[in-house]
């Protein structure tokens, strides 16, 4: 893959939601992007791993914290999850820090930015959110982002940091230069378009 801009398809905390995921298919030909980030909670396997495949011929999967091993095993045996890797396609490095156990993913996550010569052209896929001001806001105004998260985000200024978990406050979000997307949960139809390069992005729901 040797683009120079990029668009994505973000989607996550599918909780087993088909329906959802086959209307989205039905949009595939209306929306424009390159790659399919799956930011984990899909809570099954079988014919969603399909379904994923027909929206995109690259996906990129960190697990959530309510996906177990059976399906995390099915994602790393496809080479779709990136959880603890750096991944590079085109000119973009994608680092995954996933959900299910996630102080091994960041730590090893961590480690493999530290290793990286060259820091530019990063995108953080995270199940879990940094702190942000609209973006990890859960139930009653409690913000659950994670501190290690907005750390690494102020650190080393990728483009974007991707994530889920937090259902109730799908939305855009910045620190500092990095673009913050959380696309919501696609059980409840939201999802987002995101423009890597000029750090914009666009949340959308199935309606």
């Amino acid at each position: 893959m040797s683009v120079k801009w990029m668009k994505l398809l973000q989607i996550g905390d599918i909780h087993c939601s088909l329906k959802n995921l086959k209307r989205l298919l039905e949009l595939r030909d209306e929306l424009e992007y390159e790659i399919a980030i799956v930011h984990g909670d899909l809570e099954c396997d079988g014919e969603i791993v399909d379904l994923l495949e027909k929206l995109s011929d690259k996906i990129l999967f960190v697990p959530g914290n309510m996906d177990d091993v059976g399906l995390i095993k099915i994602f790393t045996e496809k080479s779709y999850n990136i959880d603890s890797k750096l991944v590079k396609l085109g000119e973009y490095y994608f680092l995954g820090i996933g959900g299910q156990n996630f102080y091994s993913s960041y730590t090893y996550a961590l480690k493999k930015l530290e290793e990286m010569k060259e820091k530019r052209n990063l995108v953080i896929v995270s199940h879990h959110p940094p702190i942000t001001q609209n973006t990890d806001v859960s139930f009653g105004g409690i913000h659950i982002g994670l501190p290690e998260l907005t750390e690494i985000d102020e650190k080393y200024s990728p483009l974007a940091h991707l994530h889920g978990h937090v259902h109730e406050s799908p939305g855009i979000d910045y620190i500092g230069d990095t673009l913050v997307v959380n696309a919501g949960s696609l059980m409840h139809g939201n999802f987002a378009i995101v423009d890597i390069k000029n750090r914009k992005a666009e949340i959308k729901k199935i309606v």
